[in-house]
């Protein structure tokens, strides 16, 4: 699993966490946001799932997604310690 501030560091990576945090959506939608190709958004969603900050639901050949908040409990501790 990849460490969660690494996958953070990246400022597509929290818009796109910050875009299904609001509610679930496709990997269509989110790319429809970003200047970069399906691809790339798609490779950032990947490191997102690795690093349990996303959820994956497949309907037929759709791909849905949304935040999982568990998955930011270490990062959370972390800042509560300072």
């Amino acid at each position: 699993m990849a460490d969660a501030f690494q996958v953070l560091a990246e400022p597509r990576r929290r818009e796109v966490l910050r875009l299904v945090a609001e509610r679930e959506r496709t990997a269509g939608e989110i790319a429809e946001r970003f200047d970069v190709t399906r691809q790339a958004v798609s490779q950032h969603l990947r490191i997102l799932l690795e690093a349990g900050l996303v959820h994956e639901r497949r309907e037929g050949a759709r791909r849905w997604y949304s935040a999982r908040p568990e998955g930011l409990e270490d990062v959370r501790a972390y800042l509560e310690t300072m």
